[in-house]
């Protein structure tokens, strides 16, 4: 009930990644776990010491409890906005998972070493979004940067804890094997970045749809498109595409990046080809988008001699990840459909 609360609250506060105050929570988590950790290593060294500290021992796992169940509750709602498609979907319920068995982990968190492997993760889940936000750039080093800074830190808090309260902190280092599994980990979370199973934070898509046309009116964007079934208003644009030959076909999408981010975006146009049952790239179109506004950067793409059939227009950065896609249907008819307009900021 707790976390359920607590991720209420989060999902109506935390709307930019990029966010101060957000930010500066999320150091504040990791530093007092960090601490707590530490202090967790001294009283399990000297488990008969006297001193005002081992009276307040009991309320070390509750602490951690909640700043991971904190932690995770935010992550979950900037990967959850970044997820495209399932296998995104797949790190996000990660989240969900851990988000769930915090609830239950108080007493297992006086073992220091599932706190270590939980520490490692949470520090690397925030400096993925985190380095491309202060850098102005996201490509594959930030994942690089992440994972190492995320492992080199998680093993300096453990030398600072061995150091502290024993004589040699490197042999209880390589008899831990929970280091092993922060390993194991680490290669895991490089399969999943390969497969493109981890969201693109800190991009995320914030609408997208395809148009018969779009006109730019001062800092407005004017799409047409015909009017949906009655069960479908609530949709922005239609997915059976009507056009006649010579028409062309538009897709609008807005994407949010942090302020000052500099990102090439791709629209990736493909038809799907009923004999080989596969997509089949059309074409790819590149421009420059920068980060920083609300609703999201807005670009769009248009593609002309059109085909009937299936399509779909992946939304992608320059690594090719996917940041979101639209699906929809074209089909060639003698006379002009009626449209109606919206009108997007």
């Amino acid at each position: 009930l707790m976390s359920f609360g607590g991720f209420t609250y989060d999902s109506l506060t935390m709307v930019r990644v990029d966010n101060l105050i957000d930010n500066i929570f999320f150091f504040a988590y990791l530093l007092l776990l960090s601490a707590i950790m530490i202090l967790q290593i001294r009283l399990q060294a000297n488990p008969g010491i006297g001193s005002w500290l081992a009276r307040y021992f009991s309320y070390f796992p509750l602490a951690a409890q909640f700043m991971i169940g904190a932690m995770m509750s935010g992550f979950l709602i900037y990967y959850f906005q970044s997820a495209a498609d399932a296998k995104a979907f797949l790190f996000v319920l990660i989240i969900v998972a851990l988000l769930i068995g915090n609830e239950f982990l108080e007493k297992r968190y006086e073992k220091i070493g599932l706190l270590f492997v939980l520490y490692f993760f949470c520090l690397f889940s925030f400096l993925l979004f985190f380095i491309p936000t202060v850098s102005k750039k996201l490509n594959h080093w930030s994942f690089v940067l992440a994972l190492i800074f995320a492992l080199m830190l998680t093993l300096l808090l453990w030398i600072i804890g061995n150091m502290a309260f024993h004589r040699s902190a490197y042999p209880a280092i390589l008899k831990k094997p929970f280091l092993g599994v922060i390993l194991t980990l680490s290669l895991l979370l490089a399969l999943l970045y390969h497969q493109n199973w981890i969201p693109p934070v800190p991009l995320s898509l914030k609408s997208i749809g395809v148009y018969k046309s779009v006109v730019k009116e001062n800092n407005e964007y004017r799409l047409s498109y015909t009017p949906n079934p009655w069960y479908l208003s609530w949709r922005n644009y239609n997915a059976t595409l009507y056009y006649r030959p010579g028409d062309q076909m538009v897709c609008f999408a807005s994407v949010f990046a942090p302020g000052g981010l500099e990102e090439k975006i791709i629209h990736n146009w493909q038809i799907f080809d009923e004999q080989s049952q596969s997509w089949l790239d059309v074409d790819r179109i590149e421009f420059k988008m920068i980060g920083g506004r609300d609703g999201g950067y807005r670009g769009f793409t248009q593609k002309s001699k059109l085909k009937p059939g299936n399509w779909r227009v992946r939304i992608l950065n320059e690594e090719n990840k996917l940041i979101g896609k639209v699906h929809f249907s074209a089909v060639n008819v003698d006379s002009m459909f009626q449209a109606t307009e919206i009108i997007l900021y």
